[in-house]
């Protein structure tokens, strides 16, 4: 998160110690030597998190020798501009995880198909690129109220000209979650990502933030709320914001539901719409 005030940024960072002295419990069984080929037995696992449905990315890992799938079945993107429309799908994009050892994970992207139409955009559709993510955790995987990661992705040209990038892409998010009192939990998220400028001369910096509070609702129905903040650091355009808001719903300890939907703030920088459903499932 951005702020202006040094006694802010202070409290932020006393607040994880404070959660992880409230929340110590019993010792967590030692799973650093489990990897890829030695996976965690089934009982060690923890609890399963997603990186969907929100923009925030999760600080927890696949644990080692293990694979979560998380997909959208469909996106879609509405935006209207000076009296034109502009739509946009995109068809089951996929994040499949793999599980390294027991705080770090690799994870394929992969987005089969997009497409774009409307009075404001030029018509394409096709093969939309795929990528790579390591995320790494650096503190509270396993135990306590705080936890950090790091995530280095890079995405790949999508040899289509129509849809996905162009050029090799890539950046870093810096994902933290808190659990707060009454059952609410906290993420906030800092991300940098150079993305090919439209000149096809360079690249431009983006840099974006989130932050989200979550709360279950009844039974195994949770919801959350989310606030996505970006701007280019050195290329076009201002501060964009929207506002994020969705449901998941846990079918098992293995396998999760979700929707959301994302409204922009600012009808000159943002979509005003964008709507999503998907799935997370852990094998």
């Amino acid at each position: 998160m951005l702020h202006s005030s040094g006694r802010v940024l202070c409290a932020l960072f006393l607040l994880p110690a404070g959660a992880d002295a409230l929340a110590q419990g019993p010792p967590p069984a030692d799973k650093s030597g489990y990897h890829l080929f030695d996976p965690t037995p089934r009982e060690l696992r923890r609890e399963m998190s997603a990186d969907r449905p929100d923009a925030t990315e999760s600080p927890y890992t696949v644990d080692a020798g293990g694979v979560q799938l998380e997909m959208s079945f469909a996106e879609y993107s509405y935006d209207r501009d000076d009296g034109r429309d502009a739509h946009s799908w995109s068809l089951a994009p996929v994040n499949l995880k793999l599980g390294l050892t027991n705080n770090a994970d690799l994870q394929f992207l992969l987005s089969p198909w997009d497409a774009e139409s409307g009075e404001v955009v030029e018509e394409s559709s096709g093969f939309a690129g795929a990528g790579l993510r390591l995320k790494v955790n650096l503190h509270g995987n396993d135990s306590g109220g705080f936890a950090l990661g790091l995530l280095p992705f890079i995405l790949f040209p999508s040899g289509n000209d129509e849809a996905g990038p162009q050029e090799v892409e890539g950046g870093f998010a810096i994902p933290m979650a808190v659990e707060l009192p009454h059952g609410w939990g906290l993420g906030w998220q800092v991300q940098v990502e150079w993305l090919r400028d439209e000149a096809d001369e360079g690249y431009d910096t983006l840099f974006s933030h989130t932050v989200v509070f979550g709360h279950d609702i009844v039974g195994e129905l949770a919801g959350y709320i989310e606030f996505i903040g970006e701007v280019f650091i050195d290329g076009p355009g201002g501060y964009r914001p929207s506002l994020s808001a969705g449901l998941t719903s846990a079918l098992s300890p293995d396998a999760q539901l979700d929707l959301g939907v994302v409204i922009g703030l600012d009808d000159d920088q943002t979509d005003d719409l964008r709507v999503f459903s998907g799935l997370t499932l852990r094998f």
